[in-house]
């Protein structure tokens, strides 16, 4: 059976193309929730968002929120 060279790169240029954008998709998604993890933390501890640490996490309060 023979099969043309010319699909055969094609095959494997399509192939290296999908592994290179899915790494690239994975790699974008881990940057941009750092990046609105960072933001909020930073909100947080310049005292621009009311919030509480519940557990090691932060829970953003509403801003009319009102102490009992």
């Amino acid at each position: 059976m023979y099969v043309d060279p010319i699909t055969i790169m094609w095959g494997i240029i399509i192939g290296a193309s999908y592994c290179a954008y899915m790494i690239g998709q994975r790699q974008f998604q881990k940057e941009h929730e750092d990046t609105i993890e960072d933001t909020i933390t930073y909100l947080c501890e310049s005292g621009f968002i009311r919030h509480r640490t519940v557990n090691g996490e932060i829970e953003i309060m509403p801003w009319n929120y009102k102490k009992k």
